[in-house]
């Protein structure tokens, strides 16, 4: 009964991080100057209960699913993108130096200063 009661919780954890429900659908992608990094825009959505998220990665080949820089969605309001999630935009201001503007509105669940070499400005915007 012990081994049933550990082994359960670890099961519900494993489904819930690979939700089957989740989709990604790419938003804007753009290449260093440099041509040595790539940052990806994305929208991630998991099914009726929950809102759309604005996501990005740095290097998305190192890191699959969910974004490793930013993270958000519209439930504090704001302005949404065509996407449907918070409206955010990017543009490399540097070899190694990524700008991520989005909705001052917008609700931040992750927000990296640093990935790998690359570094990461967030400017909130009112829409």
């Amino acid at each position: 009964m012990r081994t049933l009661v550990l082994v359960v919780p670890l099961l519900l954890c494993l489904k819930a991080c690979s939700n089957p429900l989740c989709s990604n659908e790419t938003v804007k992608s753009l290449r260093s100057p440099t041509g040595k990094h790539e940052a990806k825009m994305f929208m991630r959505e998991c099914g009726a209960t929950t809102d759309f998220t604005t996501q990005v990665s740095v290097d998305p080949w190192f890191w699959q699913g969910i974004g490793n820089a930013f993270v958000a969605d519209g439930y504090n309001g704001g302005t949404r993108g065509a996407w449907g999630g918070p409206w955010a935009d990017m543009k490399w201001t540097g070899p190694n130096e990524l700008l991520v503007t989005h909705d001052q509105q917008a609700r931040i669940f992750d927000r990296k200063e640093v990935v790998g070499s690359v570094t990461i400005t967030y400017r909130p915007k009112k829409r």
